[in-house]
């Protein structure tokens, strides 16, 4: 064994392994969010905001250290094969954005709730403009009507400070626990 792990107490050891598992917190959240395409809705328009995007862009634009940019290759494949999109199109599109908001997060000089908003705003633009575009492509145009898809992009948009200050919760309740 490792002698740190043997001079610590009970106590500390709980503390240790909680401290290693709030590192899962953020993709556990967006999975479990990755869990809401199953819910039975049925509506004539697509009224179902992308909420792992969602939870993605809260986590990052909070805590940027415990979902690195490489993270949106795995979470994407997961929520692609959860949502019914074709395989790798959110794992291609959530990198390349989480690239871009580090990009534009280095350039920003200061940060507050306006600029993390319309930061998260761009991200969903950018992915459903994406992910529209490549669902066209496969779909030689007959896939979907564009304009209940911008209504889609906005209620998505709409949604980000909830869902960002569900994510603030969930921390703290993890770090209070």
């Amino acid at each position: 064994m490792n002698i740190p792990w043997q001079q610590m107490g009970g106590g500390e050891r709980v503390l240790y392994i909680a401290a290693g598992w709030r590192r899962f917190l953020p993709a556990a959240s967006i999975l479990i969010a990755g869990l809401a395409h199953f819910a039975p809705i049925v509506a004539s328009l697509p009224v179902m905001p992308d909420l792992p995007l969602l939870f993605l862009l809260a986590w990052r634009a909070y805590r940027p250290e415990l979902v690195p940019a490489w993270a949106g290759l795995p979470l994407g494949l997961a929520i692609d094969v959860l949502s019914g999109y074709p395989v790798g199109l959110s794992g291609t599109l959530w990198p390349l954005m989480l690239m871009a908001h580090d990009v534009i997060d280095r350039r920003l000089v200061m940060r507050d709730a306006r600029s993390d908003g319309l930061i998260a705003a761009l991200g969903i633009l950018a992915v459903h403009l994406g992910q529209m575009g490549v669902l066209e492509w496969i779909s030689d145009g007959t896939a979907f009507s564009h304009a209940s898809s911008l209504v889609l992009i906005g209620l998505t948009i709409l949604l980000f400070p909830l869902v960002a200050r569900i994510s603030a919760r969930i921390e703290r309740q993890w770090l209070i626990a």
